[in-house]
C-alpha cells in the first residue's frame, strides 16, 4: 500500500543489518558490482565540475539496466539470510495499519469527495455523494481495478467538471510522476478515447465544461515546462500550446480560484514567482499578468552580512496564448 512506503524503508535499513550479521559468509567476499567511472565536464553559472556517474541517467542504456540488474541481484544475495524475517516484519508493520479506512468527506459543487480503503486491497477507491453523506456512494475510481495486472500503479489527481458530468483523471503506471491524463463520462462510465502522455497530473477546467488546461512535463528534467489547451473529445495532437518556460530554473502550474472564476498559471523558482490569470469563462482569451516577477540571482555568501550577494537577473519574456 502506498502508506506503507515509510515503514518499508526503515525495514529494508534493518534487514540490511541484519543479513550482515546472520551472513556466514564474510561480506567482504560477496563483491558488490562497481559502476563505471565515466567522466563528464558540466558547466553552469556558477562554474564547471566533473560527474563521474552522469551516464547513469540514461534510462534506456543497456549498460544502465545490466548494472541495475547487477545491484539487485547483490541486493538479494546480501538479504538471502533474513528472507524469513522479512515477511515477518512486514506482516506486523501491516497488521499495526488500518487497512479498511476511509478519508475525512469535503465538499466541493454540491457533492460530498472522500477516498476509501477496503481490506486486502492495494489501492485507495476514490468517491462522491451528492448532496448528503447519507446518499447512496458513487464510485469515480476504483484505482485496484484500474492498476490490476500492472507493475505499478497510482491515480495522480483529478478533477470534475462544472457541470459534475465529466471526470478527468491522470494515471502513471511506471513511477516516474509522468502522469497521463485521460477522461470519464460520469453519467455512462465511458472512457473518451483521448490520452495525453507526459502531464504533471492535475487538470484544471474551464467554465464551458469542455475546455481543459494541463501542464507538460519534461521527460528527462521532470519540470513543468508548457501549458497546453485540450478541447474534450478530440485529439491531443491538436491541442494548442499556451506558454512554454524557457528558463530551467522554473517550474510553471496551473489551478483555478476556490471561486472558480478564475484559472491561474503560475511560474516558480527558489528565489522568485510569476503569475498570471484568466478568466474561466473565457478560455480562449490571453492570460494577464497579476503579479510580475522580480528575479535576482544569488552568487555569493557574505559571512560578516550572513547573506548572499544578489543582483538582478535578466528580465523574463512575455507570452501571449
Amino acid at each position: 500500500m502506498n502508506h506503507l512506503y515509510t515503514w518499508l524503508t526503515s525495514l529494508s535499513v534493518l534487514l540490511s543489518g541484519a543479513a550482515v550479521a546472520q551472513s556466514t559468509r564474510p561480506v567482504s567476499m560477496q563483491k558488490p558490482p562497481v559502476a563505471a567511472i565515466k567522466p563528464k565536464q558540466l558547466t553552469s553559472p556558477f562554474g564547471t565540475r566533473t560527474d563521474n556517474y552522469y551516464w547513469l541517467n540514461e534510462r534506456e542504456n543497456p549498460e544502465v539496466i545490466s548494472y541495475l540488474n547487477a545491484e539487485n541481484a547483490y541486493t538479494e544475495q546480501q538479504l538471502a539470510p533474513v528472507k524469513g524475517l522479512e515477511e515477518k516484519l512486514f506482516q506486523e508493520i501491516k497488521g499495526r495499519i488500518k487497512e479498511q479506512d476511509e478519508s475525512v468527506p469535503y465538499r466541493d459543487n454540491g457533492y460530498y469527495y472522500y477516498t476509501r480503503f477496503e481490506a486486502g486491497a492495494e489501492y485507495p477507491i476514490y468517491c462522491r455523494k451528492q448532496g448528503s453523506l447519507t446518499a447512496p456512494e458513487e464510485i469515480l475510481l476504483n484505482a485496484n481495478e484500474l492498476g490490476k495486472g500492472k507493475a505499478y500503479y497510482q491515480i495522480g489527481d483529478f478533477e470534475v467538471s462544472d457541470d459534475n458530468q465529466v471526470l478527468a483523471y491522470s494515471e502513471d503506471v511506471v513511477s516516474r510522476r509522468l502522469y497521463t491524463l485521460r477522461f470519464r463520462n460520469l453519467k455512462t462510465g465511458q472512457l473518451y478515447p483521448e490520452q495525453i502522455p507526459n502531464t504533471s497530473g492535475n487538470a484544471v477546467w474551464a467554465a464551458d465544461n469542455h475546455t481543459v488546461f494541463y501542464t507538460r512535463k519534461d521527460p528527462n528534467t521532470l519540470l513543468d515546462f508548457q501549458l497546453y489547451r485540450h478541447t474534450l473529445g478530440t485529439d491531443p495532437k491538436q491541442d494548442q500550446l499556451v506558454y512554454e518556460e524557457k528558463d530551467n530554473t522554473f517550474r510553471i502550474g496551473v489551478g483555478r480560484s476556490k471561486s472558480r472564476k478564475y484559472i491561474f498559471l503560475q511560474a516558480e523558482s527558489t528565489m522568485s514567482s510569476e503569475t498570471r490569470f484568466l478568466d474561466a469563462a473565457t478560455p480562449a482569451a490571453a492570460f494577464k499578468t497579476f503579479l510580475p516577477a522580480k528575479p535576482t540571482i544569488c552568487t555569493r555568501w557574505s559571512i560578516s552580512a550572513r547573506s548572499f550577494t544578489c543582483a538582478p537577473m535578466p528580465a523574463r519574456p512575455t507570452f501571449a496564448c
